[in-house]
Formats: C-alpha cells, sequence, structure tokens
C-alpha cells in the first residue's frame, strides 16, 4: 500500500510518518501543494494524509485542493485533512467534498497519533476491499 502524506511543517511531517508505522506500506512525501499535484497526477497512492493549510505563514486552505484534485483523478482514493486550525465549516466542507475523514490536531489531544493510526488502518482496509470489487 502508498500512503502519500503531504505537510509543510518537518515536525508534523515526522508525526504523520510516525503514525504510519507498523503498516506494511511505501510511504511518499511532499512539502508543497505544487510538489503534491504533480505526484498525485502521476503516481498511484492508495492512501492521501495532508495538512489543511500548508502555509504556515497564512490560512491558505491548499489541502481542499489536494482533495479536489485527488476526488477528480480517482474518487476511492480516501484523502485524511489533518489541522490545527478546525472549525466546524471547515470540517463539514471536507467532508461533503469527499475527504475519508478530518482530524483536529487540537481538540484530539494527546492521542491523536494513536487516532491517526487507526484511520490510517481503516482507510487502508477500505481501499483494499474497493480495489477487490472493481478488480471482480
Amino acid at each position: 500500500m502508498r500512503i502519500f502524506l503531504v505537510e509543510s511543517q518537518p515536525e508534523w511531517l515526522r508525526e504523520l510518518q510516525s503514525a504510519a508505522e507498523g503498516i506494511d506500506r511505501i510511504l511518499v512525501t511532499a512539502e508543497t501543494p505544487e510538489e503534491a499535484m504533480q505526484k498525485i497526477q502521476s503516481e498511484d497512492f492508495d492512501l492521501i494524509i495532508t495538512n489543511l493549510s500548508l502555509d504556515p505563514r497564512n490560512d491558505d486552505i491548499k489541502g481542499m485542493e489536494i482533495l479536489q484534485h485527488t476526488r477528480m483523478k480517482d474518487p476511492d482514493i480516501p484523502v485524511i485533512i489533518v489541522t490545527h486550525y478546525a472549525s466546524q465549516t471547515r470540517s463539514t466542507k471536507a467532508i461533503e467534498e469527499g475527504a475519508f475523514d478530518f482530524i483536529d490536531r487540537a481538540s484530539a489531544g494527546m492521542d491523536h497519533k494513536l487516532m491517526l493510526q487507526h484511520k490510517i488502518k481503516y482507510a487502508l482496509e477500505l481501499r483494499a476491499l474497493r480495489l477487490a470489487v472493481h478488480s471482480k
């Protein structure tokens, strides 16, 4: 299984990589939205995890663009959006636009890594089932 991590902050990227430990997977990373869009277009992934805001200097919502780009390529690829700046409006919009899940790091507290691990496992299981159904 190929997991694509899109995160501009090195400490948060390490956190995402750590959450994926112990899962039989190949990790691919990108730090910018442009790099992410190029890789989504040219490579195949089983799960994408992206930060909602990829520019810490402003409130740029590039994670939603990554979600939309992924949905255009393959609507069956689960996309998990993580953020420190959640709002009910943003999380609702992400789910309505097809995000597999939306994780608020701030409200998840210390257990957000464990929560993310469970979400990754569940998303990959769902992806494997969808691929099995489509191959029949």
